[in-house]
């Protein structure tokens, strides 16, 4: 999981419970150091170079499944490959690994799917019931009505258009792919159209009729004009002389034959230039952004490239009424969605890096990228709410008990990805409640720094202390870790249980006071239950008027004070 960076999609969509066993597992992994040593073991599922062969784990598998049960001969039978058959075995047992399935077994929260909201993503939503699905199977013909539940798939008799011999093993190569497209769109962000999907199919279905040794008998073409596997291409249909809609003319004069020519040659030139404008302009607002994307050449694809007068027009000319809080930071109306087009001056390979390596729902998420004359635009998730300081300190509103735990849980959520699953770990560096977005999003991730391998979260040097860290111990020095970051969450808690200002004025309204100092001074308590509420009453804001559960205002009270503890080592990990 952690080789092939399947974390980044993964562990965002896990229940806070699985996030937390996952953590664990992690650091007992961590933990492991193992050396290299010949290995005299051998085992059935090696090839001769002592490498994992899947083929015969799958038959193994299968055969400890193997049942006289009706749908054993739809599945075992199929001759389709073994991952394949298992893969139908887990479908009929309702056993597939299902957002719904994952739902009750408390790996993730809800079992709704991620593409059809408030609709469960049960094993029948995936294969039959999603519109997708359902576009697929009229597409090809299979049924004329679908069956309303996937453990009768094996009962659905042959049509009469689809070839009879192996028409199992067909059935379990359209849901295969189903579900690998899923799959795909989940954890490597790629959603494939329906002709892809199609395409696919048709390519398996010639590869199988291979592997069945009975494409003498023309099995593969017959899976072929299944359908929508038949559609002729673009070249047959040119060809043909069938293109949808046009019927070529036979009874034409010359003269008129000569004009439609010379009027098609205009039309084709104008074409041209106009992809060759297009290609030439699109490779200048690349060829502008390169260097940027450097360090996140992956992702160059994946992310839109604007011209500053397409951002100028979605920012009003970057006017003033459009700038948000008196930050470089604009809001802007791209296609009728809202976004934040943030303007940065100098390198800021480093905040692209970041940004395009992470992937939560709790951490801003960059939707594209300009460069012009010197300055970068990075355009961003917009968030409406504003950022949680200038709600807490601004007066612009009141944030209720329930809404500020739930802040509070967020941000842990996402320093805690930030932490422990990502690869390499990062340092945000920046976190203040500025930088938290409402909803809960983390921001400001410039100064996020990788972790170095085997660190184990203790400091790395940092080029500047922020100033938002200012008088924290260990920042006078430049060095940032980990604990850093659960300072800063630490000082956040304190804000969310008080109201107040990290740095405010005192009470003889000349000097400045720290907020987690005055915290830890007024909360160390060595009397009852009586003075323990007294001060922690006296702490908290007076615009809750006291309605919050005593109980767990205390813990997050106490948990805070962990939080900005001197000693670093005193201070809880964002897992813990």
């Amino acid at each position: 999981m952690l080789s092939v960076g399947v974390e980044r999609t993964l562990v965002p969509r896990l229940s806070a419970l699985a996030r937390s066993e996952l953590g664990m597992l992690l650091d007992v992994l961590g933990a492991v150091s193992l050396t290299d040593a010949p290995d005299e073991r051998r085992s059935p599922f090696l090839d001769k170079d002592g490498k994992l062969r899947t083929g015969p784990l799958y038959r193994a598998l299968c055969e400890a499944q193997r049942s006289p049960s009706p749908s054993a001969k739809f599945v075992w039978g199929s001759g389709a490959p073994p991952r394949v058959q298992f893969f139908t075995w887990l479908v009929l047992k309702g056993r597939l690994q299902c957002r719904e399935n994952l739902a009750k077994k408390h790996i993730v929260d809800d079992g709704c799917c991620e593409f059809c909201p408030g609709v469960s993503e049960s094993m029948a939503h995936i294969l039959l019931e999603c519109p997708f699905a359902v576009e697929f199977w009229r597409r090809i013909g299979c049924f004329s009505v679908l069956p309303g539940n996937v453990a009768e798939m094996h009962t659905m008799a042959c049509p009469p258009h689809v070839p009879t011999a192996r028409f199992s093993a067909f059935l379990q190569l359209c849901c295969w792919h189903l579900w690998k497209r899923r799959n795909e769109a989940i954890f490597r962000e790629e959603l494939k159209t329906l002709s892809c999907v199609l395409a696919g199919c048709k390519e398996d279905a010639r590869l199988w009729a291979y592997r069945f040794k009975i494409e003498e008998q023309g099995l593969g073409e017959e899976w072929c004009a299944v359908g929508a596997f038949s559609a002729p291409s673009v070249d047959s249909q040119k060809k043909n002389h069938c293109w949808p809609g046009s019927r070529w003319l036979i009874d034409v004069s010359v003269g008129s034959g000569c004009g439609v020519v010379v009027s098609a040659a205009i039309v084709t030139l104008s074409l041209s230039w106009q992809r060759r404008h297009r290609r030439r302009r699109l490779c200048g607002k690349v060829a502008a952004v390169a260097p940027l994307v450097a360090a996140a050449r992956n992702t160059v694809d994946s992310l839109t490239v604007y011209t500053y007068t397409e951002l100028g027009a979605a920012t009003a000319g970057f006017a003033e009424e459009r700038r948000v809080g008196g930050t470089a930071v604009y809001r802007a109306v791209i296609s009728g969605q809202a976004f934040a087009v943030k303007r940065v001056s100098g390198d800021v390979r480093g905040e692209v890096g970041v940004l395009s390596r992470v992937n939560h729902s709790c951490l801003i998420r960059l939707a594209g990228i300009c460069a012009h004359r010197g300055d970068t635009y990075l355009v961003l998730e917009f968030a409406e709410n504003g950022a949680l300081g200038g709600l807490l300190h601004g007066g612009g509103g009141v944030l209720n008990w329930k809404q500020r735990v739930q802040v509070a849980s967020d941000v842990t959520s996402g320093l805690d990805y930030l932490h422990h699953f990502t690869n390499p770990p990062y340092v945000h560096k920046n976190l203040n409640s500025g930088n938290v977005l409402l909803d809960a999003k983390l921001s400001s991730l410039g100064l996020a720094r990788a972790m170095a391998a085997g660190t184990g979260g203790v400091g790395v040097q940092a080029t500047a202390a922020h100033r938002g860290h200012a008088g924290v111990p260990g920042a006078r020095h430049g060095l940032m870790s980990t604990q850093m970051d659960v300072f800063a969450f630490g000082v956040i808690l304190l804000e969310l249980l008080s109201g107040k200002e990290p740095v405010f004025v005192a009470a003889d309204g000349h000097s400045t006071s720290l907020l987690w100092e005055e915290a830890a001074e007024g909360m160390m308590i060595d009397g009852g239950d009586d003075e323990a509420w007294f001060r922690l009453k006296e702490f908290m804001d007076p615009r809750l008027q006291g309605h919050y559960p005593f109980g767990l205002a205390s813990t997050m009270a106490a948990l805070a004070l962990r939080c900005v503890a001197r000693e670093p080592r005193a201070r809880p990990s964002m897992g813990e």
